[in-house]
């Protein structure tokens, strides 16, 4: 992908596909049980799968601005600045690695 910008088409276009095929599915499943179970179920995998696929957005926002303050880090000659940019970091870390945790729960969980 040549910008961010691609790269968020695609995964639009991705998830749109996805989410079409689901409620296809999902359609034929209800008709052929008449509701019930197996629709709720459905419905239960395609939340997850949503969740997933948000996270793999999140995750990936936010390695994108990880390697730019890790880049402007690295052009910073104040001590102040270069140590703000590092909590910066380290938040941003933070919050990418319980991004990851969730996901891969959320991975488990579904091949479970």
């Amino acid at each position: 992908f040549r910008t961010k910008e691609d790269y968020k088409e695609f995964g639009e276009k991705i998830e749109q596909e996805v989410d079409h095929a689901e409620t296809l599915r999902d359609l034929r499943n209800t008709g052929a049980s008449g509701g019930g179970r197996q629709s709720k179920s459905g419905q239960e995998l395609r939340k997850r799968r949503k969740t997933i696929a948000s996270l793999e957005k999140n995750v990936a926002r936010l390695d994108a601005e990880r390697q730019e303050k890790r880049a402007m880090m690295a052009a910073v000659t104040d001590p102040d600045k270069a140590m703000k940019l590092h909590r910066e970091i380290e938040d941003i870390e933070s919050k990418l690695s319980a991004a990851e945790d969730q996901w891969l729960s959320l991975q488990e969980e579904g091949a479970g």
